[in-house]
């Protein structure tokens, strides 16, 4: 992970939890005692901001450190911040996914896959859908094989 990133993700996680709540830089400058320059300058990503800075924005934004880490994270990987509800459902999944058995977590990230290409406007114009391509049974547990999505159009 790059710096830069880990930058634009908080910046990203500070603009939408305070967009989130419909306050004002001036407000969450007053809620976290940082200078409104400061503030612009995290929020567009031009600043690193320390332990002590990230630990005041949890604080205001009502989150632990860790929830607080987690907003960051989701905005480092979708670029945005998700609502409430969708965040606590990518914990929940990722939960579930670290918790799951091998065969369980590969459908867990294959549907990942299929939501980012259908997000990335590949699916558009195109009423195809992506195709799995499942491998052949494994003779020994007759289990089916894992499967491999194909996300090409025909």
């Amino acid at each position: 992970m790059t710096d830069l990133r880990f930058r634009e993700g908080i910046a990203a996680a500070i603009r939408g939890l305070r967009a989130e709540r419909r306050w004002t830089q001036r407000e969450l400058c007053r809620q976290t005692d940082l200078s409104p320059a400061y503030l612009s300058e995290l929020e567009s990503g031009r600043k690193d901001a320390s332990a002590d800075v990230l630990q005041r924005f949890a604080m205001a934004f009502g989150h632990s450190m860790d929830e607080f880490m987690w907003v960051v994270l989701l905005a480092m990987m979708t670029g945005e911040v998700p609502n409430v509800a969708r965040r606590d459902a990518a914990r929940n999944l990722l939960q579930h996914s670290l918790a799951a058995d091998p065969r369980t977590r590969a459908e867990i990230e294959e549907f990942i896959r299929f939501q980012q290409w259908k997000k990335s406007g590949k699916s558009k114009g195109s009423s195809a859908e992506p195709k799995t391509t499942r491998t052949d049974e494994d003779p020994e547990t007759r289990e089916p094989g894992l499967t491999e999505p194909d996300f090409t159009e025909d």
